[in-house]
């Protein structure tokens, strides 16, 4: 069985709001719930690079459908998301190109226990899923999703 703990007491560390507690609470299920959905048919990674692409296709679609309940209310062409998405693919790009495997290794580690917006590659995957929606439609979505997480940064750096 899947279980899905909650920290009541760290939700309530970010806002005094009832509302906004439920908002978290609400957006914490759909994130776990997207996570399992997407897991299912993945190979569990086993290389780095692996780990990458699973990290960004499939946490960043869990991130990117849990976000809010549509789409249209996203807003990350805010400017204030700006620095957040360049820092997200320009780490991203940067620890594809790392060989060292015990540099590999501390990565991956430090990506396990990071705070959300220090995920580099899923937080690159939601953004990369916006823009995505913005340019191709949910037709766009589909597509990529089709294609799978095998090569997909391979498939969008070199493009």
């Amino acid at each position: 069985k899947t279980y899905l703990l909650v920290d009541l007491l760290n939700i309530a560390d970010y806002t005094q709001s009832v509302k906004e507690m439920s908002y978290i609470l609400h957006n914490l299920c759909h994130l776990a719930l997207y996570q399992q959905i997407m897991r299912a048919p993945q190979d569990a990674p086993s290389t780095y690079i692996e780990n990458l692409e699973y990290r960004f296709f499939v946490q960043g679609f869990a991130q990117y459908l849990a976000w809010n309940t549509s789409h249209e209310q996203y807003v990350f062409q805010n400017p204030n998301y700006a620095k957040k998405k360049e820092r997200a693919f320009l780490l991203l790009e940067k620890a594809i190109q790392v060989k060292d495997v015990a540099l590999q290794h501390e990565i991956l580690k430090q990506l396990d226990h990071a705070s959300l917006w220090d995920r580099f590659p899923e937080i690159a995957g939601m953004f990369f899923l916006d823009d995505v929606n913005r340019i191709f439609g949910e037709d766009g979505i589909v597509d990529f999703y089709q294609q799978g997480m095998q090569h997909c940064l391979s498939r969008i750096f070199e493009n």
